[in-house]
């Protein structure tokens, strides 16, 4: 497991990413509103036995935390790096 980042138009984006040496598509987590993926990727690597990307969305936990940006189209933006980094 390791904590990584990605950078899309300056804003920052925390994610986890489980069992990298299994291949395959990855099993993609977004924690709900008000928890990002520190708080449940604990509880997740013991149960994951395939590939893993679990995400915080911006404004929770790690992630940059903007004033504006917080469009569909943006978060949905946001989902897309990190799967392509």
């Amino acid at each position: 497991m390791s904590k990584k980042f990605t950078d899309i138009n300056g804003i920052s984006i925390e994610y986890y990413s489980l069992n990298n040496e299994m291949s395959g598509f990855p099993l993609v987590i977004i924690p709900g509103a008000i928890v990002g993926a520190g708080d449940i990727v604990e509880c997740i690597k013991h149960v994951c036995n395939i590939k893993t990307i679990v995400i915080s969305i911006r404004g929770r936990w790690d992630s940059s935390k903007p004033e504006t940006g917080y469009s569909l189209n943006d978060q949905v933006s946001d989902i897309e790096s990190v799967i392509q980094a």
